[in-house]
């Protein structure tokens, strides 16, 4: 099951953000990822199958088998004259009605078995430690934040279109409690700075 939400949650996320995944070349990579995914989640989905199955089976074949019992048991006491019809007709609807009540729950061990699954995962999410501890004093503690930040010599490609530079030795600086309007050329699904309206984003870096 796990694996089977691992795989839903990676093509929920591509074709959440499909501009950017188109854009950088991604395709291959998913759908490989997904397919293994989907080979862990098929092998054991074969595996519980087989189990539940096998173990259905087992419990209508021990419901026949005690019918059958009681009848071959109930013919016996009866010829001895130790009980009589009516009785040995009663214990075998008894004995029919229990083993049924048993192969219902039987056939719902599998949600059971999902659910399970389900609340192990969520609790050991809720239970996790997480490895920064935000209330710590410990550590480097900077005297002072100006907050700008700034990137230096920046070049970037897209892999999808290898020939052209949408950035080439870009330097940029961001100033702290400032908009600063970004602009580039308009590319259907391929440009990252762009507006609906126009050209520009602004960022807010506080």
């Amino acid at each position: 099951m796990e694996a089977q939400s691992t795989s839903s949650s990676i093509i929920e996320e591509a074709l959440g953000s499909i501009r950017s995944t188109t854009a950088l070349g991604l395709q291959k990579y998913i759908v490989d990822t997904y397919d293994q995914y989907l080979n862990v989640a098929e092998k054991a989905g074969f595996t519980l199958k087989t189990l539940m199955s096998t173990m259905v089976a087992f419990t209508v074949g021990t419901g026949y088998l005690n019918v059958a019992l009681a009848f071959w048991q109930g013919s016996h006491f009866l010829i001895d004259g130790e009980t009589s019809f009516m009785a040995v007709v009663a214990i075998m609807l008894v004995t029919k009605s229990a083993a049924f009540c048993v192969l219902g729950v039987g056939q719902n061990a599998e949600t059971f078995t999902t659910a399970v699954t389900a609340a192990r995962r969520v609790f050991r999410m809720i239970s996790r430690v997480s490895p920064i501890d935000s209330m710590s004093d410990q550590g480097l503690a900077l005297d002072q934040v100006l907050g700008n930040i700034e990137m230096q010599n920046i070049k970037h490609i897209y892999p999808s279109r290898p020939g052209v530079v949408v950035a080439n030795d870009l330097t940029i600086l961001f100033p702290s409690v400032k908009l600063l309007p970004l602009l580039a050329p308009l590319v259907p699904e391929k440009a990252p700075l762009q507006s609906s309206s126009c050209d520009s984003m602004s960022l807010s870096m506080a």
